[in-house]
């Protein structure tokens, strides 16, 4: 049963009102690796920057028994070092803070 909240949100409620309890998978997990019985994660095979992503391939993955390859870990690189660098009130704060710190010495 479901209703909405005064927000026009949709809220999941069990059938007796009360408001269903916590999955795994509300957390992303979907269960136990029959190998290793480690945490299977949700894990997105294709190009993140790609728009729209392809919901067909988001899996389950074990992290341990399947772990990320050379390609993977080469487009993780990529994407990291393309995002914008911090500047600004940042590196300010940063810099306060080293100041504090070694006034305090």
């Amino acid at each position: 049963m479901s209703g909405r909240y005064a927000n026009k949100r949709v809220m999941v409620r069990s059938g007796n009102g009360r408001f269903r309890k916590v999955t795994a998978a509300d957390f992303g997990i979907g269960g136990t690796c029959p190998e290793c019985g480690h945490f299977l994660l949700q894990h997105y095979d294709g190009d993140p920057r790609q728009r729209p992503i392809d919901p067909r391939r988001i899996r389950y993955r074990c992290l341990t028994c399947e772990p990320k390859t050379e390609q993977e870990l080469a487009l993780e690189q990529e994407i990291e070092a393309s995002r914008p660098k911090r500047t600004g009130l940042v590196d300010m704060l940063e810099a306060a803070a080293k100041s504090i710190e070694s006034q305090q010495e």
